[in-house]
């Protein structure tokens, strides 16, 4: 039989790519805008001597520029902050078409949707290669273990599902969680190379 893994129904990894577009969308209305009130015309940057010469080309023509002195020093930081931002811009438009193409795709065609839309007389003989987040869970929380143990010495803090923890603020934090019926394993064994199980 196939093994599940786990994975939101929901598509975490879409969720991500919209936030992504969201943020290249604001990356690029924020460039342009930027680009467009720079200077016109590009920097060249010459090494001499160890310090740097700057020169302001405003005629493609002219290969050389005109001299940028240290009183114009601003012009050419602009200069070099706008072929900067044409980069990025160029960077961003390209990753946000991919992300456009990826988000088509996924809303259209998700592997995730073809479990929910088998009959549902059917659905309880087939192993989804994807397991929902309720069933996860379920599964997750059903597993024992034993936790570390406790010093008796130590006060009892237990949180409102009863689950003992070492300190007031673990109470706090073990609380939440459970307000917010966020799955957690306190003191869960792990067993690291060369340390064994802490």
């Amino acid at each position: 039989m196939a093994e599940t893994v786990q994975y939101s129904w929901k598509d975490g990894i879409l969720t991500l790519a919209l936030q992504r577009k969201k943020k290249l969308e604001e990356l690029i209305d924020n460039k342009t805008k930027q680009i467009q009130k720079a200077p016109k015309g590009t920097l060249r940057a010459v090494r001499r001597k160890g310090y740097s010469e700057y020169y302001w080309r405003t005629d493609p023509k002219d290969t050389n520029g005109e001299y940028l002195t240290k009183k114009k020093r601003s012009i050419a930081q602009q200069l070099a902050q706008k072929e900067y931002d044409i980069k990025i811009l160029s960077k961003a438009k390209t990753e946000m078409a991919a992300l456009d193409e990826y988000i088509k795709v996924k809303q259209n065609c998700n592997v995730l949707d073809v479990y929910e839309k088998i009959n549902p007389a059917k659905r309880s003989l087939v192993t989804p290669i994807m397991a929902e987040d309720k069933e996860f869970v379920k599964a997750w929380r059903s597993e024992a273990y034993i936790p570390f143990k406790i010093d008796d010495t130590l006060p009892e803090f237990c949180s409102d599902r009863g689950v003992r923890v070492r300190s007031k603020s673990e109470l706090m934090i073990a609380n939440m969680l459970e307000k917010f019926e966020i799955p957690y394993r306190y003191e869960y064994p792990l067993k690291l190379k060369g340390l064994g199980e802490v």
